[in-house]
């Protein structure tokens, strides 16, 4: 599997999918004022109401597209428990573990081999390789992505198709929501303007290396219980 397709899945592990319910508070993906949910409408879109300026504003939203707030005293205890913080921290490792354990144990190799990541991708016969640099695939744009366009633009969320197969994509700027629309070539999944996707690889393949390296005994048990999960669903 290419590194870009894995911290692509990694990045929707760890941003973990969102209940939306009526009278939740919640914020578009990309950013922008808390707002209130009120209700559906008949296109199956969750009415989102804010202010802006003592104007009530309202806006239609796909279920993707959205995330909940916590209220500022759960944050607040969440914050202070590091106990918890820890515990969230080895539950998305395990998650992200469990969705791909041969990544991971092509790391955890390198690990056991005493190299530096650096050093296993200068040679070619390592198990990490160079796939990153020659990652061609097409991407594939979908409901709830933040996407920004090829020439370079602010970062949208996108909520759906159009009757003319178009994507529509939202952005808040301050309090104004944006709507346009685009064809999937427009949009890339990489900010044009920010860091190029091998920069954005190795940065996610620096992190998981460091994270093996600080306790492979741990690691080598998640693969184990991944690889002996996927074997029993086989199986079944």
């Amino acid at each position: 599997m290419k590194l870009s397709e894995i911290k692509r899945q990694g990045e929707a592990i760890k941003m973990q999918e969102t209940v939306i319910e009526k009278g939740m508070i919640v914020r578009l993906i990309t950013g922008g004022p808390a707002m209130s949910v009120s209700r559906k409408n008949s296109s199956d879109l969750w009415i989102c109401h804010w202010f802006s300026k003592n104007v009530r504003r309202e806006g239609y939203f796909t279920e993707e597209e959205l995330t909940g707030i916590a209220n500022e005293k759960e944050d607040n205890i969440a914050s202070e428990s590091i106990e918890a913080l820890e515990q969230s921290i080895k539950d998305s490792e395990a998650l992200l573990v469990n969705h791909m354990p041969e990544y991971f144990k092509r790391i955890l190799q390198i690990v056991d081999a005493g190299l530096s990541l650096n050093e296993a991708q200068e040679n070619e016969s390592t198990v990490l390789g160079n796939d990153a640099s020659s990652d061609t695939e097409t991407e594939s744009i979908e409901k709830g992505q933040t996407v920004w366009l090829q020439s370079g633009s602010p970062a949208m969320t996108v909520s759906r198709k159009n009757s003319l197969e178009q994507w529509i994509c939202h952005y808040f700027e301050k309090d104004m929501l944006h709507e346009d629309y685009y064809v999937e070539e427009e949009l890339t999944e990489w900010n044009p303007k920010g860091k190029t996707r091998e920069e954005s690889d190795q940065e996610f393949a620096e992190e998981m290396y460091l994270r093996i390296k600080g306790d492979p005994e741990r690691f080598r048990s998640l693969i184990r219980e991944a690889e002996d999960e996927r074997m029993s669903e086989e199986k079944i």
